[in-house]
């Protein structure tokens, strides 16, 4: 494994993890709250096969928060310049958050495939009164109980694996220091727009949980696959929103096997 720091337009470095030396490179971006460690599970199931990076969103991890105001647009632009790092085939895989920012990159960075896990495309059901009192959690410094708020009532994951999470005090400590930046991504969901998505056309693939239910990742659903050239949805059995930490197996093989059918010519 080694590290890669990439410097973005604005002069913020951005920070990934390299393993594997495969002919081909898949990007792989995590959610809110989350860092790279996120894909720690997934990673080895494809580094047999692929370089895999793992990047560090702005302002966790490895990476340099900047000095600008936040958005959807100045993320996206990280992770096209990630992609850009790299010569060849690359395929791009965005989770959560990650995929609104991964959606936006491939709108200008050249991919072979993108692969999207449940984008909060329909941010407008966050209830307002459920996002401020998350950021006057987050303000006071009652991060414990302001991720445990955000992560049941609006990323809808269930209690118990919340608990499992927490459990694991490394993983729930990487969540806590990411919760920091949630304020500010609750409020760029809502003025995300869809319309940015139009050039996209390399092929992609939406992974949905069986068990995820959330109007924030099922209502936007239409909003993204009406604006892809080429897109298909396909269900992660017996999972919800985190299948990458709970079912990194079955997350792995959907990415193989997509990335797999992307090589053809269509």
């Amino acid at each position: 494994m080694t590290r890669l720091d990439v410097l973005v337009a604005d002069g913020t470095s951005i920070g990934a993890e390299v393993r594997g030396n495969g002919d081909e490179t898949v990007v792989l971006v995590h959610g809110s709250c989350g860092s790279r460690a996120d894909w720690d599970f997934v990673a080895p199931l494809l580094e047999d096969r692929f370089a895999v990076v793992t990047m560090d969103r702005r302002g966790r991890g490895w990476s340099i928060d900047g000095g600008k105001d936040h958005s959807i647009e100045v993320e996206s632009a990280d992770v096209a310049a990630m992609v850009g790092a790299f010569e060849g085939r690359v395929h791009l895989v965005g989770h959560s958050y990650g995929a609104l920012c991964a959606l936006g990159a491939a709108a200008s960075a050249n991919v072979m495939s993108l692969v999207l896990y449940e984008p909060p495309a329909a941010g407008e059901h966050v209830p307002a009164d459920l996002q401020a009192t998350v950021n006057d959690l987050v303000a006071s410094g009652r991060l414990d109980e302001a991720t445990a708020l955000f992560l049941e009532k609006v990323a809808a994951i269930p209690r118990q694996e919340i608990e499992v999470i927490r459990s694991h005090q490394p993983a729930w400590n990487r969540l806590l220091d990411g919760m920091r930046l949630v304020p500010r991504e609750m409020a760029a969901v809502q003025t995300w727009d869809p319309e940015l998505i139009q050039t996209v056309r390399a092929p992609t693939l939406i992974l949905v949980g069986e068990r995820t239910s959330a109007p924030i990742y099922t209502d936007g659903l239409p909003h993204v696959l009406g604006r892809l050239a080429q897109a298909h949805v396909e269900e992660i059995g017996g999972q919800g929103h985190m299948a990458v930490g709970f079912d990194p197996s079955q997350v792995a093989q959907r990415l193989r096997h997509f990335i797999g059918r992307s090589r053809r010519p269509h």
